[in-house]
Formats: C-alpha cells, structure tokens, sequence
C-alpha cells in the first residue's frame, strides 16, 4: 500500500496525497465518481465534501457497529428505524423513509428537542 507523503514540500507532493485519499475511499466502495485528488488539491468544496460525508459515514457505521449486540453490522435501515422510534414518541414528530427523505431535517430536530426536553427534566427532577 503507497504512503502519503509526510513532507509535503510542492503541490506534487499535495495532489500525491489528495488522489492517495480518492483511491483509498474508492478502494473501500465509497461514491466518488468525478472526484479525482486534483479537485480536492484545488480545493472544490463540493467534491471534497463527497469524500469527507463518506469518512464520517463510514465512521459512525463502525463505531455504532462496535457498540451494538454481538458486533452486529449496523445498516441504515437500523439507524432509520431507531430515529423513527425516537420521533414516535414526540408529540408531532415525523417518520423518514430513507436518508433522502425531505422530511429528514424535521425529524432530526424534533429528536434533538426531544432529547433536549428529557434532559431538562431530569435535571429539574433532581432539584
């Protein structure tokens, strides 16, 4: 496996580096069509925006991964299920099918309400 370059001292060594992260995302099945080390070295927020969503994704999948029963691979069909069991129990919150869904940013709010709320009344319950 090639190496990044630690010494970045010219713009070779940066494009050397940038098309190394394309390659390795692409090697871990990552969408990165169009996307080549040269956008992200000229810095096109769009393109490298597509590859750092796709880290945090693929971090977060692992992570929860890790912490559920028995290793379980978790999908986004899990993760969906999850939100869509939060927001049931919010007076008003809304189901998502799919991460596209255009009721997605509604939905996630009223889950970061929710759980704002159930932390203010532990906290009030405790005074």
């Amino acid at each position: 496996m090639e190496k990044a370059e630690m010494r970045v001292r010219n713009k070779f060594h940066r494009l050397t580096n940038c098309q190394l992260a394309v390659d390795t995302g692409k090697k871990m099945k990552f969408s990165l069509v169009g996307v080549a080390g040269s956008d992200i070295e000229a810095g096109n927020k769009k393109l490298t925006l597509a590859l750092v969503w796709q880290l945090m994704r693929y971090h977060i999948i692992k992570f929860l991964s890790s912490l559920s029963v028995g290793g379980k691979q978790v999908t986004d069909a899990d993760i969906i299920a999850w939100c869509n069991g939060k927001a049931a129990s919010v007076p008003g919150g809304r189901q998502i099918s799919s991460f596209s869904d255009p009721e997605m940013p509604l939905a996630c709010y009223h889950i970061v309400c929710s759980q704002r709320t159930l932390s203010l009344a532990s906290l009030t319950n405790r005074c």
